[in-house]
Order: structure tokens, then sequence, then C-alpha cells
């Protein structure tokens, strides 16, 4: 996937990185597809209903090696889809980056 000054930007899909969907963007789920809007932007991402319910386990707390472990257990072959999404995301500015996974207790180490 390119972007639209026609390169791919960096991108770590480190198993213990954590990523949440940034909080300019809302989602709405329409049949097959979910469609992310940009509040400030206007900016649209159209996504497969697959990639929508990657994006609902994007929630700040599981790394990508436990989103991709859960995705595993309902369909094997989703895998690849996790790193596609992920890196589409990612792209468009989608997605805020934590590099470990929250602490549920609120500790800070």
């Amino acid at each position: 996937m390119i972007d639209d000054e026609g390169s791919d930007p960096p991108c770590d899909l480190d198993p213990e990185r954590v990523f949440s969907v940034n909080p300019e963007y809302v989602s709405a789920a329409f049949d097959d597809q979910v469609v992310l809007a940009h509040l400030n932007h206007g900016k649209t991402i159209s996504l497969s209903a697959t990639a929508g319910m990657i994006l609902d386990l994007l929630d700040g707390c599981r790394t990508t090696a436990e989103i991709r472990e859960q995705l595993q257990s309902v369909d094997p072959a989703s895998s690849q889809d996790l790193d596609d999404t992920l890196r589409y995301l990612l792209q468009h500015g989608a997605l805020d980056v934590t590099h470990q996974a929250a602490d549920p207790a609120g500790d800070v180490s």
C-alpha cells in the first residue's frame, strides 16, 4: 500500500507493540464494511469487515501478539490481514502507537 506521496512509511509490527485508534477518528459499520472518518479533516477510510473486526481489537491494551492469537483462534488465515490492516491504518494516521502493553493496575515502572 502506497501513501499519497508514493512511498511506504516505516512500520514496526513488533509483537509486543500496542496500538489504539487515533481519537481524532470515529468509526461506523455499514453492512460488510467499516468507515473511519477524521473529525477535523473529514478524511474517510473504508475497511473490510475483517479489518473492522481488527479495529475493534485495537484497544490500547492488547499487544499485536495477543490480537494475532485471538484472530487465529477464529480464522487461521487472518494473520496476514492483521499485518496489512495495521500497515494501512498506520499509513493513514488512524492509529496511535504505544511501545509497551498498558499496565491494568495503572502502575508506571
